[in-house]
């Protein structure tokens, strides 16, 4: 009684291949015929997500709010949070900025109340909430904001291996490719290079790569040295190995060293 009926929404828009505006007529049909008011708020989460993808973007607001009355506690929280990024796709902006402020405050109160290990992952949800919040920024045109914003979740995020901010975002795409388009939106071309070329080439960001082509053709004239400047770059982002000393199958010792200038094949997983 509970799970068929959205399972039958979910095969309705399963079977319609790219026809938002249809799979929403599906949907909204659908609704008035569920009793149960988790599927039915279940159904209009989904609705709220098609309607961000759609040419109905105006019914997303109105349904958004009718659905976040009828949650509470945690799941609010992070439906705040989603619901910012849909509401940012819908160009709803400012009602973006509202529903990602209450869920960072709710995040901001958990990472306050947590210790040790579980507050460096609080930590690093709000820094991620604090991130998407500079997209939205930048998707508004606000550019100084939108810099000062990233900067301030790069300050809390956890970094990774080449020292550069690790945060996963609701959005699709990573941190740096969104930086580089706000740097890029404040005219700073060099700076915004250079997060794309990093999203482009130590991620292998497909999207960071073609925006990072157009910048260098507005700045170049044309695509000529493009490969040698990603290759470049590339070499920039790398990182030597750690020096280490192990011993082979035959018990001899290997290290780095001895091997410089040979092609090597590490294989991790290797069986033993």
């Amino acid at each position: 009684r509970i799970y068929y009926p959205l399972r039958l929404i979910r095969d309705n828009v399963l079977a319609i291949d790219g026809d938002t505006d249809r799979a929403i007529d599906i949907v909204e049909a659908f609704l008035p015929r569920i009793e149960d008011l988790r599927v039915r708020n279940g159904a209009k989460v989904v609705l709220l997500n098609f309607y961000s993808d759609s040419n109905k973007k105006e019914k997303f607001r109105p349904l958004a709010e009718e659905v976040l009355k009828a949650f509470s506690g945690s799941t609010s929280d992070y439906n705040h949070r989603n619901f910012a990024v849909l509401a940012d796709g819908c160009g709803e902006h400012e009602f973006a900025l509202k529903l990602n402020g209450v869920a960072e405050e709710a995040y901001r109160k958990d990472f306050e109340q947590k210790t040790d290990r579980a507050k460096e992952r609080a930590k690093q949800f709000l820094a991620s909430i604090i991130a998407e919040r500079a997209v939205i920024l930048l998707h508004a045109g606000r550019y100084t904001d939108s810099l000062a914003t990233f900067d301030e979740a790069a300050e809390m995020a956890v970094r990774d291996v080449l020292g550069q901010p690790n945060l996963l975002l609701l959005y699709d795409g990573y941190l740096h490719h969104y930086w580089g388009l706000a740097l890029k939106g404040a005219g700073d071309l060099k700076g915004a290079m250079d997060m794309l070329a990093y999203t482009a080439t130590v991620k292998n960001d497909e999207a960071a790569l073609a925006d990072l082509m157009k910048i260098y053709l507005e700045t170049n004239g044309d695509k000529e040295g493009f490969d040698s400047y990603l290759i470049q770059k590339h070499l920039d982002f790398s990182k030597a190995a750690p020096q280490f000393t192990l011993n082979d199958l035959e018990g001899r010792e290997v290290s780095p060293a001895s091997l410089k200038g040979k092609v090597i094949l590490i294989y991790f997983w290797a069986h033993t």
